[in-house]
């Protein structure tokens, strides 16, 4: 049963380095849970995850589900803040808002002490894919 479990766990963990295109050493794939619970943890690293991605005129998170986003508990969601030239990402964006997504991006931690808005305890940056989730 062990190795039945470790063969699967293998096959999904290359269908993501397939997906998002890039080796294991490049990314690490984290659930939400994982970014919100211990931010300081993954200051700075190449990261794949998902959520709910809600956009607005206020910018754009990722919460843990969808219920989250029409409650709006910005405590169970980061915000995505892609790179300033990427046409396509912007697009991807906007056009999967709404729906469960998979974002290869650097997770940065929020300073707590300077988070006037909101109590996020982190973003996206450089956001390289976004691919929709099949939830």
């Amino acid at each position: 049963m062990k190795k039945i479990l470790f063969v699967i766990a293998i096959f999904l963990t290359a269908g993501n380095a397939v997906l998002f295109s890039g080796t294991a050493e490049e990314f690490r794939s984290l659930s939400l849970v994982a970014l919100l619970s211990d931010p300081g943890k993954w200051d700075g690293e190449s990261i794949v995850t998902s959520g709910f991605l809600v956009s607005s005129n206020r910018g754009r998170m990722i919460f843990l589900g969808e219920d989250d986003a029409k409650n709006l508990l910005i405590e169970n969601a980061i915000a995505v803040v892609p790179s300033g030239n990427s046409v396509n990402i912007e697009s991807s964006l906007q056009e999967l808002a709404g729906g469960y997504v998979r974002i290869r991006a650097i997770f940065k931690k929020y300073d707590p002490s300077r988070v006037i808005e909101a109590p996020l305890k982190g973003c996206l940056l450089a956001v390289e894919v976004v691919r929709p989730d099949g939830r």
